[in-house]
């Protein structure tokens, strides 16, 4: 929707709707598989 209301070239748009998510979404990606590992360790086999 953003590149119709705006005219706004695609790399643009990524550059402004897309890429400033990206960090955040690479530290919650780290986070969860440091959880799942963690997890793994102490809960009973097949549970995880």
């Amino acid at each position: 929707w953003f590149l119709l209301l705006t005219h706004t070239p695609l790399w643009t748009a990524l550059g402004l709707c897309v890429l400033p998510y990206l960090p955040g979404d690479a530290v919650k990606i780290a986070l969860a598989a440091a959880l799942t590992v963690q997890l793994d360790r102490r809960l009973p086999r097949g549970l995880l």
